[in-house]
């Protein structure tokens, strides 16, 4: 049994899929079954359940499972205390890459976590949308990349880190009251202030409105986050954002956030990186990026955490 043996099944039982597992481990999905009819084999009893819409662990496999995430934790913080006696003088420079949503929700808190680390890293942020970032990978500008699109060729590893809601964002009303949850209908009777088709959350909306046989009609097409909110505020019109992104104006009143409850509108951040990266950094910066998030984000039922990867 391999440590590698061991997250093949934990991605397995998290995608429910072997063909979309395989996909984001970038191996074969013939070679990704083998390693699973060798752990059943090893193991005694089947693992998994296969089904016509995919995989479930049976009984068995739920405890197996268990014992699979402890282990594969205790490894990472093995690793992570180790890393503290290493001999390194100089500091090893990490550049993650967080959207601008994550970015403001989270930016500055995530560089002093790190900071406090015992590990010897010195954090480089840069901001960027996710395709953006996505892109950048191949280069080796960014070494972690915490996107809302998965790197499905290359050497890459993607770990699902959480579903992320979509907020309509409008300027407060009169009487100062906001719905808390708004319908998929309710909300695309606005008007919008949006960036351009490239954009993750404005394919999404437009999607979900094409199936529903509804109409998005964006009256601004604008690229930069700051305009956005300024056309909010000033009751031009509305937007359609992660919560992240407008977390201190909604906190403070001057902008409003309903939740979209529509399934289609959610949407799941990855991790991405290289499968060479530093485990004991990798293991650092993505249990520090989800503390951070459970803690500033989980009041507001902006998403939820999937896995600790």
């Amino acid at each position: 049994m391999r440590f590698r043996q061991l997250e093949c099944f934990e991605r397995v039982c998290e995608f429910g899929s072997i063909t979309r597992a395989a996909a984001c481990l970038n191996v074969a999905q013939t070679a990704l079954g083998l390693q699973i009819r060798q752990l059943e084999d090893e193991m005694g009893v089947p693992l998994l359940t296969r089904t016509s819409r995919g995989v479930l662990p049976t009984d068995a496999g739920r405890v197996f499972l268990d014992w699979v995430r402890r282990t594969l934790d205790g490894r990472r913080d093995i690793k992570g205390a180790l890393a503290a006696f290493r001999d390194d003088t100089a500091p090893r420079i990490v550049t993650v890459g967080l959207t601008p949503s994550l970015t403001l929700l989270m930016g500055a808190d995530l560089v002093q976590a790190v900071a406090r680390s015992p590990l010897n890293v010195s954090l480089r942020l840069t901001e960027g949308l996710s395709h953006v970032m996505v892109a950048s990978l191949p280069a080796g500008k960014i070494d972690l990349a915490f996107a809302f699109k998965p790197e499905t060729g290359g050497s890459y590893r993607c770990s699902p880190l959480l579903s992320d809601s979509l907020f309509l964002v409008r300027a407060p009303s009169d009487d100062g009251r906001s719905e808390r949850t708004v319908s998929l209908r309710e909300a695309l009777s606005d008007r919008f202030a949006m960036p351009d088709r490239e954009d993750v959350v404005r394919r999404m909306v437009e999607d979900s409105a094409s199936a529903e046989g509804l109409t998005l009609e964006v009256a601004y097409e604008v690229h930069s986050l700051t305009a956005i909110k300024q056309l909010v505020s000033r009751g031009l019109a509305s937007a359609i954002l992660p919560l992240g992104s407008v977390y201190d104006d909604v906190a403070s009143g001057r902008l409003t956030a309903s939740r979209i409850m529509d399934a289609s509108l959610q949407r799941t951040l990855y991790a991405i990186r290289a499968y060479d990266i530093d485990p004991a950094v990798d293991a650092l910066l993505v249990s520090t990026f989800l503390s951070i998030y459970r803690e500033n984000a989980g009041a507001w039922g902006m998403g939820e955490v999937l896995m600790l990867a």
